[in-house]
């Protein structure tokens, strides 16, 4: 996180993260969130903010950087689409109930640690851990048909 200040006092902060993409060997730096006070708006802060994360996420070795905005955010887009091009992608998502009495949905990692064994790499338990556990019994028993590893 990030702030910019006018007269010792702070009017913007900028929040970023880095993540891994299957797109590119660089990481991406999410610019998560940015906010100026409307009183110090218009100033150049968030084009000094977003350049600053801009400056560390080319820094750290990152590929891109990018951000999302509401469509009637008009005032900001000015701004962005001078700083970035706009690549025309839609976002989706779906907001998770929070409702405690779903069923959690399990995730388990598995990673290879030689020719045949794989190691669970960490599993919240569910009511599928039984079937998950006996999965993983049976992939210990047989080879992995896509090992890499292996030479043939």
């Amino acid at each position: 996180m990030l702030g910019a200040y006018l007269d010792e006092r702070l009017c913007g902060i900028v929040h970023y993260l880095f993540h891994r993409s299957c797109w590119t060997t660089g990481d991406y730096c999410y610019l998560q969130d940015l906010f100026v006070a409307e009183g110090a708006r218009n100033l150049g802060l968030g084009r000094a903010l977003i350049l600053a994360v801009e400056d560390r996420a080319r820094a750290a070795g990152a590929s891109r950087i990018y951000w999302l905005t509401h469509e009637t955010n008009a005032d900001a887009r000015v701004l962005y689409d001078r700083l970035a091009e706009r690549p025309g992608f839609i976002q989706y998502r779906k907001l998770f109930e929070s409702d405690s009495t779903r069923s959690k949905m399990t995730i388990a990692l598995t990673a290879a640690i030689g020719p045949t064994r794989r190691v669970f790499l960490g599993v919240e338990r569910s009511a599928l851990w039984p079937r998950l556990a006996r999965s993983a019994r049976r992939a210990r028993r047989r080879p992995c048909a896509r090992d890499c590893a292996t030479p043939r």
